[in-house]
């Protein structure tokens, strides 16, 4: 332990046990319970447990809430290099009211604390990162945060500078549009560190694949392109077949005693008319069978399994099997 430690850490000592502060006296068991407090962070200074006897510092400045028990803790976190804790305990001590009558060993440890602020501030490194692109400074506009050691801001006060403790930290970067990165950084004391760092542009993302057509779909739109065409067939053999039998009208208005010439005609209409009866048939089979293959090819997301499809067409009749 230091000389300029040791001092202090006697004379809080001597003090807590005699002197009751704040606007309520602390009790002897208090003060008792302080002074062991303070020993025994004396005790782990010496041993170097620096953290334990912080913990003990802590525990004594919570009882006592006097300037000297202060900056004990201030002190140990000096020791450890925790400048920023350090600095914000120094300028709470400053502002500890004076009390009349009080210690030496108080008005004192006030004192100390303003000249500690001030060379401790100076200590304090900071860091401000500055952020880039392939073409230049980064836009204004793209929305950004930094993170220092997992603390994260967002917006402009993310490129502001950000005092941090000597040693390492680790720096996190996400902008809108780039890829996140991260670096790890160093400071020493009193540092005042421009980080830059180029961004990355995330890749495009290709658009989607088109969805693979399968062999019932296929299948489905063949058969419904077939009964367009039966349709078209069984509309124009109709059309013939009404044309010829108007022709055997004129023929034979009575429908009976029909000339011989009549003959070709009447075979005609009757022919057509079959054709067209059964066109109509295999365009209302198409059209049904294509309806349920696409409704099956379009449910079925699950498997990948091939599916066969077989249609035959005779003059009167039309069939499809397979399996799916």
């Amino acid at each position: 332990m230091t000389p300029s430690l040791l001092a202090p850490l006697l004379v809080v000592t001597m003090t807590l046990l005699a002197f009751p502060t704040a606007a309520q006296p602390k009790s002897p068991a208090d003060r008792e319970a302080a002074r062991a407090f303070v020993g025994a962070g004396h005790d782990k200074l010496d041993a170097g447990n620096t953290i334990g006897a912080l913990a003990d510092f802590r525990a004594a400045d919570d009882i006592m809430g006097v300037p000297t028990t202060g900056m004990l803790v201030a002190t140990a976190l000096l020791e450890l290099g925790r400048l920023i804790e350090a600095h914000e305990v120094v300028l709470r001590v400053q502002q500890y009211p004076k009390m009349a009558g009080e210690p030496a060993a108080f008005t004192r440890a006030r004192s100390e604390a303003a000249t500690q602020a001030t060379a401790i501030a100076q200590r304090i490194p900071t860091v401000r990162v500055e952020l880039a692109d392939d073409s230049g400074p980064l836009r204004e506009g793209v929305a950004v945060a930094v993170s220092v050691d997992g603390a994260r801001l967002v917006g402009d006060a993310a490129l502001e500078p950000r005092q941090v403790d000597p040693g390492a930290h680790r720096i996190a970067v996400e902008a809108s549009g780039y890829v996140a990165t991260s670096d790890e950084i160093t400071l020493r004391e009193g540092q005042a560190l421009l980080h830059r760092v180029k961004l990355t542009h995330k890749p495009t993302k290709p658009p989607p694949a088109p969805s693979p057509v399968s062999g019932l779909e296929v299948a489905a739109y063949v058969t419904l392109g077939i009964g367009g065409a039966a349709l078209a067939a069984g509309i124009a053999t109709g059309v013939a077949s009404l044309g010829e039998a108007n022709e055997v009208k004129e023929l034979c208005p009575e429908l009976s005693g029909c000339p011989p010439a009549a003959e070709p005609a009447h075979d005609r209409s009757i022919t057509l008319a079959n054709v067209s009866n059964v066109s109509f048939g295999v365009a209302g089979i198409a059209t049904v069978a294509s309806v349920v293959m696409l409704a099956v090819a379009l449910s079925d997301t699950e498997g990948d399994e091939t599916e066969s499809v077989t249609m035959t067409v005779a003059p009167n009749w039309v069939g499809v099997s397979g399996w799916f």
